[in-house]
């Protein structure tokens, strides 16, 4: 999940400087009048000493192996977050990803945890950090999270991109550029299919180095754990949860190859990927990438333009979203995706609601009909593990 560019946090954009002549200017002799300078010597080499015995102490003081559990979910719904909660009672810390954390954020998490404020009211400052007192995407999602850490006393800590990283906001600005996927007359299709194709490729480029960035600064957050607990430097070894979206499955997969005792797990619904994250994951991979998945990418970003409303008016909610939108995406021929994407954007809509109307695919119009096109299976609800 990303947050907003680092301009509109307040707290960033107050600047402090330092005054650091002092600490650059040698020491002048009389600064020490009237003291011996063996003397002098002397004090300065039991300060050595000290903080040499102290550095000593702290290297001799490592940290405890960590066991981490990578739990994969889709963070949007509350009902994502079902089986956390067990798994984060046997955690001993908390790994949140969260690509733009500030201190502020920082702090927020930490005090839901130590029970300094409710998750209500963690959900309402999360509201006013974003610029939006009214709600936040994803707030099921994050109030649900905010009632599993509430009154833990566990460590929550970061190893995401924080706010002021350049490479958060050069993703960020990759992600929210739609202008490979419009519809258009001009440029011939193919040329389409290959600038899509470019797009996907350095968003999966993107990620990864996200990805290894979150893994380099795993050992920093662990280090931070240990300052809100250092208690924690007691145990022999260390359990850590980390939630992340499914894409990362990379961060399993590395931690894995270090510790054998990584386990991954999941809500237990399937997971239904959509076809640009498909794309972007065959490129993580290293797996080759055809020009038809490609196009079904690029019709399945237009229809989730123009049907989005509909099931979000049948169900209240984003759960079924991507899974609906897919299923429509692959009722669609390559040369039918082509047709759509080499006429100008409102003549495109008119082709593509031709085309669902000749595949007998109306607009839903209530959660049954949803259900009844995917042919889902009961799913859990969150607050008591049973089905609905």
């Amino acid at each position: 999940m990303l947050q907003r560019r680092p301009e509109t946090y307040p707290e960033i954009n107050q600047q402090t400087t330092q005054r650091q002549e002092e600490e650059a200017s040698p020491r002048r002799m009389e600064d020490t009048a009237g003291v011996d300078e063996l003397e002098v010597n002397y004090a300065v080499e039991i300060q050595h000493n000290i903080e040499e015995s102290i550095n000593s102490e702290r290297k001799e003081k490592k940290l405890p192996p960590v066991h981490f559990e990578v739990f994969l979910l889709t963070h949007i719904n509350a009902v994502d977050l079902h089986g956390v909660q067990d798994r984060f009672n046997e955690a001993d810390l908390f790994v949140v990803e969260n690509a733009g954390w500030t201190p502020s954020l920082k702090s927020l998490w930490r005090n839901v945890s130590l029970a300094r404020i409710t998750p209500e009211q963690a959900l309402s400052e999360l509201r006013s950090t974003m610029g939006n007192d009214d709600e936040t995407p994803f707030e099921e999602f994050f109030l649900e999270l905010f009632k599993i850490i509430y009154g833990s006393n566990k460590p929550i800590v970061f190893a995401d991109y924080p706010y002021d990283d350049p490479h958060l906001w050069e993703l960020h600005d990759n992600i929210m550029d739609a202008s490979t996927c419009s519809p258009t007359s001009e440029v011939p299709f193919d040329k389409k299919i290959v600038e899509a194709m470019a797009h996907l490729k350095t968003l999966a480029d993107l990620q990864q180095r996200r990805e290894d960035y979150m893994l380099s600064h795993l050992e920093e957050a662990i280090e931070d754990a240990t300052i809100d607990r250092p208690d924690l430097k007691e145990k022999p070894s260390l359990r850590g949860l980390i939630t992340i979206g499914s894409l990362h499955t990379g961060i399993f997969h590395a931690l894995k190859r270090k510790d054998q005792d990584t386990k991954q797990t999941h809500t237990g619904m399937p997971t239904i990927y959509s076809y640009d994250d498909e794309v972007v994951r065959r490129f993580l991979f290293h797996k080759s990438v055809s020009k038809e998945l490609v196009a079904s990418a690029l019709l399945e970003t237009m229809l989730s333009h123009l049907i989005r409303t509909a099931i979000l008016d049948a169900t209240n909610e984003n759960l079924f979203i991507v899974p609906y939108v897919r299923k429509v995406a692959e009722q669609f021929t390559y040369q039918e995706i082509e047709d759509i994407f080499q006429r100008n954007s409102e003549d495109a809509i008119d082709r593509v609601f031709f085309y669902l109307e000749q595949k007998a695919i109306s607009q839903p119009e209530s959660l049954d009909d949803i259900k009844q096109f995917l042919h889902v299976q009961p799913r859990y609800s969150i607050r008591n593990g049973s089905k609905e």
